[in-house]
């Protein structure tokens, strides 16, 4: 069943409403404005308070439940413990947790998995990390495939799960980097390469506030974020993948309600426009040169040495960035 059949057949379902034949499924790598066509349902004659609430993120959210899951959250609006809204946003909460959870654990997995290339480097750096990069992504696909396939058998908590469940954490880090540490000649990252800023997994307090007032209900957080776990896996990838300019791993949409002002963690450079600004010149230069190298760092990453050379020249960078470009190896 196409995702845009499972929308229609959810809202029949779940709710006890008669839902209109849904739209076809949505074409292109965008999952979360896929997600969102799929969820576009015309000429209903009713539906649910939570059903008219759930669209991007907490729709992708939902069809990733079982059907008790869903059942249970309906009724949370229905009883009126708490509105469709709450469940959009606790949903988008989660979701965002989900790709945190699997982005810095990947980010481990790609560091401990490329030990040499970090510490010794190679003649084509570049390339040989994005290689390994795919195939880091590739494999953590496949161990949460296999995780969440035993949880759905009835095995959580077995050997062969627990031993999973440890390789995907990818908590140790190779003994190798910690007796050499990273090379200076080590051209990207990418996953430190990563915004702090991007919404795709930066909270809002809205969102936040939304999923305390789930969690006291009593609903079992734990596998709503196991039935996410998939998910966040995918994303995470997504994410990684398009930093690194590598393709296969689709993308994933930046959250069109996000809020800076709302946000949990404001970004380094944020500033208050109702607030006066009283910082010191010196240290709004300091932030501003931090994230410009960000950018740049990230935008020369898939660069030759001579491109960036020429790059550099162009822009009409400073001496100083040039100086700290090449301390962190994006120049030679």
């Amino acid at each position: 069943m196409t995702i845009s059949g499972v929308v229609g057949s959810m809202v029949a379902s779940t709710y006890g409403t008669t839902a209109a034949k849904p739209t076809g499924p949505a074409t292109g790598p965008d999952r979360t404005a896929a997600s969102a066509a799929a969820g576009a349902i015309t000429d209903s004659v009713s539906l649910s308070p939570l059903a008219k609430s759930l669209r991007n993120e907490s729709l992708m959210a939902f069809n990733a439940l079982t059907d008790d899951q869903r059942g249970a959250l309906s009724a949370l609006v229905d009883s009126g413990k708490m509105s469709g809204e709450d469940i959009h946003n606790a949903l988008k909460e989660r979701v965002k947790q989900a790709r945190s959870t699997a982005y810095w654990a990947g980010s481990r997995m790609f560091t401990s998995d490329n030990a040499e290339l970090f510490a010794y480097g190679s003649e084509d750096l570049g390339g040989d990390l994005r290689e390994g990069l795919s195939k880091t992504l590739k494999q953590r696909s496949e161990l949460t495939a296999k995780l969440m396939q035993l949880e759905d058998d009835g095995h959580a908590g077995s050997e062969e799960h627990t031993a999973l469940a440890k390789k995907l954490r990818a908590a140790e880090p190779n003994p190798l980097l910690m007796q050499r540490g990273m090379s200076s000649r080590v051209p990207f990252d990418p996953f430190h390469a990563f915004m702090l800023e991007d919404s795709r997994m930066m909270k809002t307090k809205t969102e936040v506030n939304a999923f305390d007032k789930l969690k006291a209900t009593g609903f079992d957080i734990d596998a709503l974020d196991r039935r996410l776990r998939g998910l966040g896996e995918r994303d995470a990838a997504a994410i990684a993948a398009g930093t690194a300019k590598i393709g296969g791993f689709g993308t994933v949409a930046k959250d069109a309600e996000f809020s800076v002002e709302d946000a949990v963690m404001k970004p380094l450079t944020y500033v208050d426009p109702s607030a006066p600004d009283t910082t010191p010149p010196e240290l709004r230069e300091r932030f501003a040169r931090a994230e410009r190298l960000m950018k740049e760092g990230q935008r020369m990453a898939s660069m030759s040495p001579e491109e960036r050379r020429a790059e550099m020249l162009r822009s009409g960078a400073t001496e100083v960035d040039a100086a700290e470009l090449r301390r962190q190896g994006w120049l030679r």
